[in-house]
């Protein structure tokens, strides 16, 4: 029988500084978009600022092998989930990654969740490297940002859920236009919905070696340990979910050691029901 070994880590998370009283946070995602708020801000905004707290990173697969570990009961689960797809197609063949990568993502979606209907509506390359070229070498002007589908970024440097209850159901809704049958849409914004990242390697040769993905056990997770940011582009806002350290370490962040390109990593980033993780 194969034998798992253990490969916990020792390190550190960015967590979010906690606000003052009355204060809204934001984060300026375009250099010149924060300037006008913070002039007319009166002291009632901020920029968001983070420190590095020390953090158990714990090896998930043994956890997920026993059952112990799942999407429903924690927020994430690793699925195995081949794809038809090179490294190079995610970079230079965009058609290839809306037609056929999409339609193996939302199939590993819907055997996972259940789900009556799955909708694949976003993708990024994360290649820190790569991202940095392209942005001429200035870390402030990093190409990629998630409202650019297709892009390249870089990692995401802080403890963070990418939605927020009005911007989720918001998302939820424009996504549902795409059921072209009125009444079935109807029906299914009645419904449960569920905000899932699905995430691999793109490497054809290796696994993560450096850089992996560190997910946050669901059920570690309290409402008070989560702020509303603002995420201010030149041209809309948007807000994520910033997240606060918690007392005596009651976070438990999770990881996938040496994940190939076979498996696919789903995780939550929001979920309509109010008792789920």
């Amino acid at each position: 029988a194969e034998e798992l070994r253990n490969a916990d880590l020792d390190a550190s998370i960015s967590y979010l500084q906690a606000p003052s009283k009355g204060e809204r946070l934001f984060i300026a995602m375009d250099k010149d978009a924060a300037e006008p708020l913070r002039r007319g801000s009166g002291g009632c905004r901020a920029p968001a600022k983070y420190s590095l707290e020390p953090v158990r990173i714990h090896d998930v697969r043994l956890a997920l092998r026993k059952g112990e570990v799942s999407l429903e009961g924690n927020g994430m689960t690793v699925v195995n989930c081949p794809t038809q797809l090179r490294n190079e197609d995610f970079y230079n063949t965009p058609e290839k990654v809306l037609d056929l990568y999409y339609q193996e993502v939302c199939q590993a979606v819907k055997d996972a969740t259940g789900a009556e209907v799955v909708v694949a509506f976003h993708h990024l390359v994360r290649n820190e490297a790569l991202a940095l070229k392209l942005a001429g070498g200035n870390r402030d002007n990093l190409a990629g940002y998630d409202n650019a589908p297709g892009g390249v970024g870089g990692y995401a440097p802080n403890a963070h859920a990418d939605y927020t209850p009005k911007t989720a159901d918001g998302t939820a809704r424009q996504q549902l236009h795409r059921v072209p049958d009125v009444q079935e849409r109807a029906r299914l914004a009645r419904g449960r919905f569920v905000l899932i990242n699905a995430w691999r390697s793109i490497s054809d040769s290796a696994p993560v070696v450096s850089q992996p993905l560190a997910v946050l056990d669901g059920a570690s997770l309290a409402a008070e340990d989560l702020v509303t940011v603002d995420l201010l582009y030149r041209t809309f806002t948007s807000e994520s979910m910033q997240v606060l350290p918690a007392p005596a370490s009651r976070h438990r962040w999770l990881y996938i050691p040496r994940m190939t390109k076979d498996e696919l990593l789903l995780f939550k980033q929001y979920d309509s029901d109010p008792e789920a993780q």
